[in-house]
């Protein structure tokens, strides 16, 4: 749930249109992306940042194994220019599975279900979510795998 969780009430909440934990493509809006948020914000971190610590943010390398190979190669296709280069071991863009977004609706609300969630308006929905406790949320995604 933390990261891969999409549906409409998440990109009609986000500020930048996106559903889940996503690298921005929007002609690729879909669910399940790769949940590299987190990835592209390190990165710029990184490239605003470095200089302090004697690095180059020109001469930025990233280095990923198995599904960090996965989402190095997808950083690779964001066009967001945040690495010079990549180094892949094992594991590539074009193995991850694609869903559209429709597809994570069902999950979404079963979420909202599960925990009372009837406010009438996306944003209060995704609030009502977001206020949840860590533990509540975990213990939701250990009952529904899917």
């Amino acid at each position: 749930m933390f990261g891969f969780l999409a549906s409409s009430d998440l990109v009609n909440a986000s500020s930048d249109g996106l559903a889940g934990n996503y690298v921005r493509r929007p002609q690729c809006m879909k669910a399940n992306r790769q949940g590299l948020r987190d990835c592209v914000h390190l990165l710029e971190w990184t490239r605003e940042n470095i200089a302090s610590f004697g690095g180059d943010a020109e001469n930025v390398t990233v280095f990923g194994q198995s599904a960090g190979g996965v989402a190095t190669g997808a950083m690779l296709f964001s066009g967001r220019n945040l690495a010079r280069r990549a180094i892949l071991m094992a594991g590539a863009p074009g193995t991850l599975l694609f869903h559209r977004l429709e597809a994570a609706e069902p999950l979404y609300s079963a979420m909202l279900e599960h925990f009372g969630v009837r406010a009438p308006q996306a944003a209060e929905r995704v609030a009502a979510l977001r206020s949840l406790s860590q533990d509540d949320v975990l213990a939701f995604a250990k009952a529904h795998p899917e």
